[in-house]
């Protein structure tokens, strides 16, 4: 890619590391009042869009559920067995109080 003027000093930014005027703007759903018709447009906060069917500029942001975090952690048996040793160590840790407060009693 052949660069005339000023190049750039990176040329492939991604996620976080754009400069906030590149980066991308969020997916709201809107909602049309004049036609009822649905649909989705990346705007800026605080910024709505014409309606694609009619063309209306009275359309209201409607709430969408935002996707469920991805889940971390240990599953199947990896889990299981990591929930065994955590309950063994747990009635360890009981029997040994126990046989503390019995000693001092």
């Amino acid at each position: 890619m052949k660069y005339r003027g000023v190049r750039p000093l990176v040329t492939r930014l991604s996620g976080p590391f754009l400069p906030l005027s590149c980066q991308t703007v969020p997916l709201y759903d809107f909602r049309c009042r004049s036609c009822e018709a649905q649909f989705e447009a990346l705007v800026a906060p605080g910024t709505t869009t014409p309606c694609p069917n009619c063309g209306g500029t009275d359309v209201e942001r409607q709430f969408s559920a935002i996707a469920r975090p991805l889940r971390f952690g240990l599953r199947g048996a990896a889990a299981r067995r990591s929930n065994a040793i955590r309950k063994g160590r747990a009635e360890r840790r009981r029997e040994q109080r126990a046989q503390r407060r019995d000693a001092s009693s």
